[in-house]
């Protein structure tokens, strides 16, 4: 009769852990069924939906938003990585001013011609754009583009209220845009 107690308690306790580990899944299962629908959640094109991070699909700005900007960059001293003025045989290595135009077009992609106002020689970069902030009114777009050398970011502003538009680059002077197109 003692074993009978015995077997029953340890049936008893295979029961126990048998639930405790289907709750576990239970629970899991329901957590990661809860992440994936945030995900989709997350990746609606509602407007009601505000985020702060770059989105990692890539959609179209508006209409009102697409189009060609232009500005000039100022003549700047070139930074060390430590934003200290770069000095090379004891001068100061000055970059020429540039002509600055941006065009945003559909689909997240966008184009950038920078030319050195010294020598009049383009450059041309193609890339895409991505959302770090849309809120009412003010629009920050981060920009990544290539020439099949170097991969230059600028991080564009347009504060839809004003009209104010710039385009910023770690290091350099920020350039003022006007929207031509």
């Amino acid at each position: 009769m003692n074993d009978d107690f015995q077997e029953t308690d340890s049936s008893q306790s295979d029961l126990w852990a048998k639930k405790k580990v289907l709750s576990a899944f239970l629970v899991a299962g329901i957590l990661l069924g809860g992440a994936a629908l945030y995900g989709e959640f997350i990746k609606s094109k509602d407007s009601s939906t505000k985020t702060e991070t770059a989105v990692p699909y890539v959609y179209s700005v508006t209409d009102e938003y697409l189009g060609t900007y232009h500005g000039t960059q100022a003549s700047y001293n070139l930074k060390n990585k430590y934003g200290s003025d770069m000095v090379v045989n004891g001068r100061y290595i000055r970059i020429a001013p540039i002509d600055f135009k941006l065009e945003l077009k559909r689909d997240g992609e966008v184009n950038l011609v920078l030319t050195s106002l010294e020598d009049n020689q383009p450059n041309f970069y193609q890339g895409n754009y991505s959302f770090i902030v849309d809120r009412d009114g003010y629009l920050k777009l981060e920009c990544n583009f290539s020439d099949g050398t170097t991969n230059p970011r600028y991080y564009l502003d347009i504060n839809n209220v004003t009209k104010n538009t710039q385009a910023i680059k770690s290091g350099e002077p920020t350039v003022d845009l006007v929207k031509i197109l």
